[in-house]
């Protein structure tokens, strides 16, 4: 593996850790209110490799609906917006993912949360 690294920096290029995302499962997710702060709300969702192998961390498609289910909102969720680095997860392992959204004026009633590799 240092050896590919030393000839990367060389080239200038990178190596990064496989994308599979049919080895990763979204193991549970909520969405809640921060008591305090009407506008903002915590997303929080477990991430599970289930393969052999350490995988590259996916970004997570979040859709908020409001209270007739019409979509208020979507927006990609990278690991950098996670400060996930690197951006890499076990094999095996579980990683839990959180962040705090500003959801403006918007009322919130539900969420989906979706996995892919940009």
């Amino acid at each position: 593996a240092s050896l590919l690294n030393g000839v990367c920096a060389r080239w200038n290029c990178t190596i990064e850790a496989p994308r599979s995302i049919h080895d990763l499962a979204i193991e549970s997710s909520s969405l809640s209110k921060i008591s305090g702060q009407p506008k903002t709300v915590k997303l929080s969702v477990a991430l599970r490799n289930r393969s052999n192998i350490e995988l590259a961390v996916p970004a997570v498609e979040l859709s908020l609906t409001d209270f007739e289910g019409k979509l208020i909102a979507r927006r990609a969720l990278l690991p950098e917006d996670f400060q996930i680095d690197p951006p890499r997860i076990a094999s095996g392992a579980e990683l839990p993912l959180q962040l705090l959204i500003n959801a403006g004026e918007q009322r919130v009633a539900g969420y989906t949360v979706e996995l892919f590799y940009p």
